[in-house]
């Protein structure tokens, strides 16, 4: 009989040097796969790879140059897991979500959400949709939401990362929101595009042209914002466990409510514009709850908590990649089914009931925030709305979908990339772990 293994380390996988982020990581966690200095100065110009073989071999001769740079571009894009990763509903995603809700105003008449600005204390200037975006992402408390004590404590949790956002408490805020936004001007447009009845332009289309570029200009905005590039993935990367599974529901049901309280705080009229920028922030968590990809990733198992040892990252956002194009057979409270999707395909055909069912529930988030406004009452968070119409995380877990990448345990399956195979490694299992894992998984072609 044999003790629990230990799934965290590998006596082939040595700590991580305290060189930049890169560098590190890759020299660390992997010793088999080397980054030339041409390759990290591309990653950090570009936000990518070509993978084409080019015939040379790497110095360490152990994998051809076209594997070699597959597998950097899988570490960059799971160390911007969550926040700028690629196969996600994407900034311009979010924007589009919450642009498109009408709000009713204090004249009570209803609004498109894109034409009515909130102006924050900072003097930041944007859009319910652009809130959407912004919150949680790139804005958030030092800590995630979910981790809060009670609910009082999750409360205030989010409320700080709001302020992060709107108040002169980050002196960086307004600057670096201002950044995003511009940066991302050109795919907000094409989004919307793409959007429009009858349009031909494919959601793949937009993040083939606009995906390497933004990589590059985030990495270095929030470089700038954190100090340092190993300060801002270490910050941004514990802050992503509230975008997935019950904790998204937590993050959202704390910033629901705080915005419903300053809602029903004063009948004043900027009671209720600042309650709608507050919901707005707290609606991400309500719009990542639509994503296939974070309905049923153990990501409390499956997080490292260290730049030196993010092999449990690296499963997590494999995982999440493989629902999201997969997609989930789910159901709603209201006995509503369909099948969810996420990985860019917000506006693609096959997720059109998907994005309804999102769009009803960010209609009905916004009608409690005037209505709390108009009757200075605060509902219960077991009374919201928005989750009659959001998929059930039982429903993801339903036999009808393909069995998940890691079950609740965090245990990978026997057949790591066979999504037929139903049967999985043990936590007493000495023939595992996570960096071995997280290996098969980079070097996996797709």
């Amino acid at each position: 009989m044999t003790g629990p293994a230990d799934h965290d380390n590998d006596p082939s996988v040595p700590p991580h040097s305290q060189e930049d982020i890169l560098d590190a990581l890759l020299h660390g966690s992997f010793p088999s796969i080397r980054a030339s200095k041409a390759d990290l100065n591309q990653i950090r110009a570009t936000g990518t790879l070509p993978t084409q073989d080019d015939g040379v071999a790497p110095a360490n001769g152990n994998q051809n140059t076209s594997t070699t740079k597959r597998v950097l571009n899988k570490i960059v894009e799971t160390l911007s897991f969550g926040t700028i990763s690629k196969r996600r509903f994407e900034f311009a995603e979010h924007v589009l979500l919450g642009n498109t809700i009408l709000l009713q105003w204090h004249d009570r008449k209803k609004y498109l959400a894109k034409e009515q600005p909130f102006k924050l204390e900072n003097g930041l200037l944007v859009t319910y949709g652009q809130i959407c975006a912004l919150g949680g992402d790139f804005f958030a408390y030092k800590e995630p939401i979910c981790f809060g004590k009670d609910a009082e404590d999750q409360i205030q949790r989010f409320t700080w990362g709001f302020e992060s956002l709107s108040t002169k408490k980050n002196p960086k805020a307004k600057e670096l929101a201002e950044t995003f936004i511009k940066q991302k001007k050109d795919e907000v447009k094409a989004v919307e595009a793409a959007a429009q009845p009858g349009s031909k332009v494919t959601t793949d289309a937009y993040y083939d042209s606009f995906y390497a570029k933004y990589v590059a200009e985030m990495l270095s905005a929030l470089t700038g914002f954190f100090g340092t590039q190993e300060k801002a993935y270490l910050g941004l990367s514990l802050l992503n466990l509230d975008h997935f599974g019950a904790d998204a529901r937590t993050a959202y049901n704390a910033g629901h409510t705080a915005a419903l309280r300053k809602a029903a705080s004063s009948k004043a009229p900027k009671a209720l514009e600042d309650a709608y920028a507050m919901n707005a922030f707290a609606d991400h968590y309500l719009q990542d709850s639509f994503a296939a990809g974070h309905l049923r990733v153990p990501r409390r198992k499956l997080y490292s908590g260290s730049l030196g040892r993010f092999s449990k990252d690296i499963c997590a956002h494999a995982m999440h990649r493989e629902d999201n194009k997969a997609g989930l057979h789910v159901k709603n409270p209201l006995g509503e089914k369909w099948v969810a999707f996420g990985d860019s395909q917000l506006l693609g055909p096959d997720n059109s009931t998907n994005l309804a069912k999102c769009q009803a529930a960010l209609a009905v988030s916004a009608a409690e925030v005037f209505k709390a406004w108009d009757t200075a009452k605060v509902p219960a968070a077991s009374s919201f709305g928005a989750w009659q119409h959001a998929p059930t995380l039982e429903s993801a877990l339903d036999p009808a979908n393909h069995p998940p990448m890691f079950n609740k345990e965090g245990c990978p399956r026997t057949e790591l990339l066979d999504k037929t195979c139903k049967t999985y490694e043990s936590m007493n299992s000495l023939l595992w772990t996570y960096p071995t894992t997280a290996v098969k998984l980079l070097t996996a072609k797709g």
